[in-house]
């Protein structure tokens, strides 16, 4: 009777350490867990060394360099859209008007077609200006599932270039859940 149940217990044993949580994430390299509970449908991961904020619906994540100055920042939002007319070719009208509302018109403005984790999405590059200083701002915006997706890194114009590879590390592990 003792063999049994420790057979059994050896059984169980096997059966928790080989069984796979859906729910169990592995981290990339250098990289750390950044989704929002309260946002169930994607997998985010920013940087080892950026700060990561999570609010609801939102999540933020800034690096500042060594004597507290803001260098780069990062957020992942989404919204539900009022207008069931929206698509991902008007929907970033809207986003300007709003914008150029706090940062005046965007300047240098680049759009092009991409894809986000699988899904067709649209990228835009710009610069504007806030309180005297020049931003340059990379948006990829992607409409799935009657949501639309924004992931935003910003930084000086002095500074964009090099974090820029950040931002493309974050594309790169970002998952939508199925």
């Amino acid at each position: 009777m003792k063999r049994i149940i420790a057979i059994c217990l050896c059984l169980v044993a096997c059966f928790a350490l080989t069984s796979c949580n859906k729910d169990d994430i592995t981290v990339p390299a250098g990289m750390q867990l950044a989704s929002n509970t309260e946002v169930p449908d994607y997998t985010l991961f920013v940087p080892d060394g950026w700060t990561v904020e999570i609010s609801t619906g939102t999540t933020a994540a800034y690096l500042k360099d060594q004597v507290n100055n803001l260098l780069a920042t990062f957020t992942a939002s989404f919204n539900v859209p009022a207008n069931e007319g929206i698509t991902l070719e008007n929907y970033f009208e809207s986003y300007k008007t709003e914008f150029s509302e706090v940062f005046g018109e965007p300047k240098d403005f680049w759009e092009e077609t991409t894809i986000l984790a699988g899904f067709n999405a649209k990228q835009y590059t710009y610069t504007a200006t806030f309180g005297g200083t020049e931003y340059k701002f990379w948006q990829v915006v992607c409409f799935r599932d009657g949501r639309i997706y924004t992931l935003t890194y910003s930084s000086t114009t002095e500074h964009f270039e090099q974090y820029a590879e950040d931002m493309q590390l974050i594309l790169d592990n970002f998952t939508f859940k199925k």
